[in-house]
């Protein structure tokens, strides 16, 4: 057996990792940022393939989990909801109140991942969001954004990246809003504010929305669909935005976000399951709550 030195706070949220290294006998877990190890016998050795795993609790234990597990994986491969014995007996944690993501930095180098296997969805109230400060991703010349979402709203903010220090409409920025069940892409690369729309979502049913620019042309599409297209104002053609904050289904205060788009003042209500940067997912895990003590 092996356990932290220090126990996890109650409606917090955790990040767990277990290590099974057998070529150095070593098993190491892992907790947000306290990592123990330690070593095991020949005998321990895990043989064949493993059968069944439990989540929550097992057969023979009269006390199981109470809380929120919002993603698994094995090997590097997500562990989807729906291949679980008895997932309807799960329940579905309403989340999104002011949780926070702590400097993220993605690599450049992009890692494939299919959009049909994404991480479980996160449940937003219609009242809280995600922020992810100092994100740091190279998209001055280029950027493509895909997510997935299941809205309950026809109208919210789902994506907003760049500056909310001063509210100036010349800032950089990237978003999309759904504006009555349509999704609209806006942009700024310093020149003027530009926006295209698709065409509109169902409520209630997963869709893929995928959006992006390359130099001053910015498209959007759903579901792969056909892609509309618009050109923003000369001069500026490069997207200054790494290193400013990403906020997904809603920001710290819309009285923040340019002038023009502050009428948009809905955050999202609804699910979203997939977040991606230039084929890079944007996995939305060990995040900490803030003003919300229950949200996970």
């Amino acid at each position: 057996m092996i356990k932290m030195r220090n126990p996890i706070e109650l409606h917090s949220n955790v990040s767990a990792q277990i290590l099974w290294l057998s070529a150095g006998k070593t098993v190491q877990l892992q907790v947000n940022q306290e990592t123990i190890s330690t070593r095991f016998e020949e005998t321990q050795q895990l043989t064949g393939k493993i059968k069944g795993i439990m989540l929550g609790g097992a057969l023979s234990e009269s006390r199981s989990f109470i809380g929120c597990i919002r993603g698994v994986s094995l090997a590097g491969k997500p562990l989807k909801r729906e291949d679980i014995d008895g997932n309807e007996n799960l329940c579905d944690c309403e989340t999104g109140c002011g949780i926070v993501e702590k400097a993220v930095e993605v690599k450049s180098k992009p890692k494939k991942q299919q959009i049909e296997h994404p991480f479980w969805p996160l449940t937003f109230n219609g009242t809280g969001f995600v922020e992810f400060e100092n994100l740091r991703i190279d998209v001055r010349n280029r950027v493509e954004v895909t997510l997935q979402i299941r809205p309950r709203s026809s109208d919210g903010l789902l994506f907003y990246w760049g500056s909310l220090k001063d509210g100036r409409s010349s800032g950089d920025f990237l978003a999309l809003y759904l504006v009555a069940s349509q999704p609209h892409f806006f942009w700024n690369l310093g020149s003027g504010i530009a926006y295209v729309k698709a065409t509109p979502i169902s409520n209630h049913n997963w869709s893929t929305i995928e959006f992006g620019r390359t130099g001053r042309d910015g498209h959007i599409s759903v579901d792969r669909g056909f892609a509309n297209k618009q050109t923003s104002l000369p001069k500026n053609t490069h997207l200054d935005v790494s290193g400013f904050p990403l906020f997904i289904g809603g920001v710290t205060n819309f009285e923040k976000i340019p002038p023009k788009l502050r009428s948009l003042n809905r955050t999202f209500l609804g699910e979203i399951r997939f977040v991606s940067i230039n084929e890079q997912p944007i996995l939305i895990t060990n995040v900490s709550s803030t003003n919300c003590p229950y949200s996970l």
